[in-house]
């Protein structure tokens, strides 16, 4: 249909504007911009991320959207990304918490529960990164910190958790 095509120029012209941004300022918002249209065309560009970050290794916003973006396909790389962000991004919780719970998934407890700590010191009512907090706690079967935090508890999940912390308890 002409609707179609008309839709189908002007993303191949966002595209082709996107990518002459990129080309002359190296900008990462462009790429960052022509990264989500490629996505959604069905095309997973990292190979574009990883292109910018070996000319600029230490883009740290990039080597965050990669991150994000490999932890289904490649866990051990988006922990690597994760630990050289954390070297100097120290004041954002979702980092930590997306960190925490990668390390997490790698039965790494003790590193895991030190950095959703960290992003509970930043955020420490956040519903998201207390799960987390339970979750590790779970695995080091300590139920009785859970216990002990049990006021913190305000969704669903971390009320599962908090039950099965007293039932492992004995409560």
């Amino acid at each position: 249909s002409i609707r179609r095509q008309r839709q189908m120029c002007i993303r191949d012209r966002s595209i082709s504007m996107l990518e002459k941004s990129y080309e002359l300022n190296k900008s990462p918002q462009a790429l960052k911009l022509l990264f989500i249209v490629n996505t959604r065309m069905g095309n997973r560009s990292l190979e574009l991320l990883e292109q910018h970050l070996d000319k600029f290794p230490e883009d740290t916003s990039i080597k965050l959207l990669l991150a994000e973006q490999i932890i289904p396909i490649d866990r051990k790389k988006a922990i690597s990304l994760y630990e050289d962000i954390i070297k100097t991004v120290t004041t954002n919780a979702d980092v930590f918490n997306n960190y925490a719970w990668l390390l997490y998934l790698e039965d790494d407890y003790t590193s895991a529960l030190k950095n959703v700590e960290q992003a509970l010191l930043l955020k420490p009512d956040n519903n998201e990164y207390i799960d987390t907090l339970f979750r590790i706690l779970t695995a080091q079967t300590s139920y009785q910190k859970i216990v002990d935090l049990g006021a913190k508890v305000s969704t669903h999940k971390t009320r599962l958790l908090l039950a099965n912390a007293y039932l492992k308890l004995g409560n």
